[in-house]
């Protein structure tokens, strides 16, 4: 990104995967080390299991958000558990998901 943008310390994570699980981050991650010495200090991943969650390190801020895609469109649109539906605080899927739309959306990596 240097080469298009110039020097960044912020890495959205590609697809939203995270290098580690919900503990801070610590220098025996190597992927951590490694994107540290590279000068990222902001990491950004993807986590639908609560509207956003925040972590502060000495080293780094670590942030999570929801996925707005397709898949997440429809999996609000389908869930009868209004505790479950993540995109609710934004707007009801279900008026916003294109009917044409072929269903059911799976995601698969």
């Amino acid at each position: 990104m240097e080469s298009l943008i110039g020097p960044t310390d912020i890495i959205l994570y590609p697809f939203g995967n995270d290098i580690a699980d919900w503990r801070p981050y610590k220098q025996d991650n190597p992927r951590f080390k490694y994107l540290e010495a590279k000068g990222f200090r902001y990491f950004c991943n993807v986590d639908a299991s609560a509207p956003y969650w925040m972590q502060m390190g000495t080293n780094y801020f670590r942030m999570a958000r929801i996925n707005l895609d397709g898949y997440r469109l429809y999996q609000d649109m389908i869930q009868t558990d209004p505790s479950k539906k993540r995109l609710s605080q934004f707007f009801d899927a279900a008026e916003i998901f294109d009917s044409a739309r072929p269903t059911p959306v799976e995601w698969s990596y």
